[in-house]
């Protein structure tokens, strides 16, 4: 079934059906249902606006507009969008083995893609990608093991509890990694990384980043530019570690923690 919600329609409700609906709401502020079934949702709406999206049961693609909105994937495999605005986008529970992989990862049920603007995106439960895009975003893993990317402006991820990849891109983020052994990578800015509870790799690459190991036995590596690099243990004075100035502390609890300088 196809469904047009056009600007007539302002802050109505828009409910699709059991089976695969495409529903398509222009101009104003509506509240959307998909339902059940796999649907395919467009939501061109204008800058100070911004609807309210639930995909429901099903496989769903939903693709936002210019304004601020809250989308909920609810049950199912879902690629979620939330285009330009400020929005917050949320996963939910997948249902069945329909899963997708992501190159160089694992297989993950939801995506979420927070597009341009300062998004808020929450993995929920399964294994979920979220992809922060323009702006600066926070992202929550939640329950399993995820991928997170900041994109472009200055983010903050955070892992869970199943072991988590975590990747800044680009601005001056700030990662942690929770518990479980996560993978940490700054990208380019000034970055603070945290690993958390759990074996942790913590890499800060471009910039003058601060590496924190906390518990666990971790790897840290600082990658280009002035580092300071904290295993939670004792000291460890680099002395000349390179073309940069780099500082690493080395924690004996126990456990051991490497440090590499560049």
């Amino acid at each position: 079934m196809t469904i047009n919600a056009g600007p007539v329609i302002a802050d109505a409700a828009v409910n699709g059906s059991a089976g695969d609906d495409v529903i398509m709401a222009v101009g104003g502020r509506h509240n959307i249902f998909g339902g059940g079934g796999d649907d395919t949702i467009c939501s061109i709406t204008e800058a100070g606006r911004g609807d309210f999206i639930y995909g429901g049961t099903g496989d769903d693609f939903v693709q936002a507009g210019a304004g601020d909105d809250w989308i909920h994937g609810q049950d199912g495999i879902d690629i979620l969008k939330g285009g330009a605005g400020n929005d917050d986008l949320l996963g939910g529970k997948s249902v069945g083995s329909g899963m997708v992989e992501i190159p160089s990862f694992f297989d993950i049920a939801d995506q979420l893609y927070g597009e341009e603007g300062n998004d808020r995106l929450y993995g929920q439960t399964d294994r979920d990608y979220l992809d922060g895009g323009a702006g600066d975003d926070f992202l929550d893993a939640g329950d399993d093991r995820d991928r997170l990317v900041g994109g472009t402006g200055n983010d903050v991820l955070h892992g869970g509890p199943r072991g988590d990849f975590l990747d800044g891109d680009e601005g001056d983020d700030h990662l942690f990694g929770d518990d479980g052994s996560d993978n940490l990578h700054g990208g380019a800015g000034a970055d603070v990384l945290e690993g958390g509870d759990g074996s942790d790799d913590l890499s800060g690459q471009d910039g003058n980043d601060r590496l924190y190991g906390n518990g666990g036995p971790d790897h840290l590596y600082g990658g280009n530019g002035s580092d300071y690099l904290n295993g939670n243990s004792g000291l460890l004075d680099t002395g000349d570690g390179g073309p940069d100035k780099d500082r690493c502390q080395e924690i004996k609890e126990n456990r051991k923690t490497s440090c590499e300088l560049a």
